[in-house]
């Protein structure tokens, strides 16, 4: 995979975070190998599952479903850039990136192929 693009998509969501909780908050990274995955129709036997948890206000109910999009942002003086590269880095490395968001908690969920069922 391109290290500086998935360095970027975990920084992205993380740097979100951070803004969203005005350093008043903790942020996990959490890291597990998840098996027979499918991702985009695909079949992999191993995957990275990455989590990013943070324990701040939670995304606006009205933008929730559209985070990913190019120029959607919950603050003022955002580009609503971060997310939408995110997730185009993570598609362009066969993963799926996915959000649960409620006050209090709110986890991405990034799963990036290992391998896939073909491979020996």
């Amino acid at each position: 995979g391109d290290r500086e693009q998935l360095i970027q998509a975990i920084l992205n969501i993380t740097r979100n975070a951070a803004q969203a909780m005005n350093g008043d908050g903790e942020i996990v990274l959490r890291t597990r190998a998840a098996r027979q995955i499918t991702m985009a129709k695909r079949r992999f036997k191993l995957a990275l599952q990455l989590q990013v948890i943070d324990n701040g206000p939670g995304i606006p109910a009205e933008i929730r479903d559209k985070i990913f999009y190019p120029l959607v942002s919950g603050r003022e003086n955002g580009s609503g850039l971060g997310l939408s590269l995110a997730q185009s880095f993570i598609e362009q490395h066969q993963g799926v990136i996915d959000v649960d968001s409620r006050p209090g908690r709110t986890c991405f969920t990034i799963f990036l192929p290992i391998t896939r069922d073909s491979d020996v």
